[in-house]
């Protein structure tokens, strides 16, 4: 015999022989409780919640008992999952992180968490650059006191990049008109729309805050605009030519971003309190800046 096939054989063996130990053991264990519910009941009182009252032995074996103690141990991490979800992250058990246990049809089955789709979506924000602050926002809180054409603006956005196709949007607004929200509520329906894009988000200030972290410490390496450069969809937050200007070296830089992203016909999300007018007198090399559409919060 190949000893490949026979070190199979013998471990095919074991697991057949630990398994039926296991179901001798449960068996007791269920006739010593006096009965399937009472069981459940006293040893895993998180997973017991929703079951069959009238659970029968058999339908209690069908599991191992790791599964009942790693189900319990999930169910425990669920009951301190904070809105956001992921407490299940660095779970060392054999659910899969994101899996719930859940009663269906008389059958603990791993059924995939709300939660964890929530904790996946703000890590990716987290990865794109977007601020904490701003990972709840989503198109079903944003209020607005813009009218639905000017909301539509967002959305025909979001479509034309889902059909793989470059846009441009400027997102026009005062001060705590929600432009920065509303950028966020935008990548947010991406990363689940268009799943493989790179997403960046960048601060028009910490962009500013990064050249000069560059030009005070010359042994600083890398790119710090990599990704703003490269990404599918960026969005470019606190544009203000009438206040960088005074500062050449902030709105140069700025400037060859934006016309870099234009050759390289990458969408581009501009959110600024100036008019369109302003933005294509600042940056005369964009001629695409004539042409891009407004979207107006105020």
């Amino acid at each position: 015999m190949d000893p490949l096939t026979k070190d199979t054989d013998d471990l095919d063996a074991q697991l057949r022989q630990g398994r039926k130990t296991d179901r001798t053991t449960l068996l007791q264990q269920l006739r010593s409780a006096g009965g399937s519910w009472n069981w459940l009941a006293g040893a895993y009182p998180r997973l017991v919640v929703g079951s069959p009252p009238d659970l029968t032995e058999d339908e209690i074996l069908v599991e191992t008992s790791i599964v009942y103690v790693h189900a319990e141990r999930r169910l425990t991490r669920c009951t301190r999952c904070p809105d956001g979800g992921g407490a299940c992250a660095d779970d060392a058990t054999t659910i899969t992180v994101g899996e719930k246990p859940t009663w269906v049809d008389r059958r603990l089955r791993m059924e995939p968490c709300p939660k964890w789709a929530e904790f996946m979506v703000r890590r990716r924000l987290e990865k794109s650059g977007v601020p904490e602050f701003f990972f709840d926002s989503s198109f079903l809180k944003f209020t607005t006191d813009a009218d639905e054409e000017e909301l539509g603006k967002l959305f025909s956005f979001v479509d034309v990049i889902e059909k793989r196709v470059p846009a441009w949007l400027i997102v026009s607004g005062n001060q705590g008109s929600g432009k920065t929200r509303v950028a966020v509520c935008l990548l947010r329906s991406l990363v689940k729309r268009v799943p493989r894009a790179l997403l960046w988000y960048s601060d028009v200030t910490t962009i500013r805050n990064l050249m000069k972290q560059r030009y005070d410490d010359p042994e600083s390496t890398g790119d710090p605009f990599e990704n703003a450069r490269i990404a599918n969809v960026l969005v470019v937050d606190n544009v203000d030519p009438q206040k960088h200007v005074k500062e050449p070296w902030v709105h140069d830089r700025v400037e060859a971003l934006l016309r870099e992203r234009w050759l390289a016909c990458r969408s581009t999300l501009i959110l600024t309190h100036q008019t369109k007018e302003e933005l294509v007198s600042a940056y005369p090399t964009i001629t695409s800046f004539a042409e891009t559409e407004v979207c107006n919060l105020s």
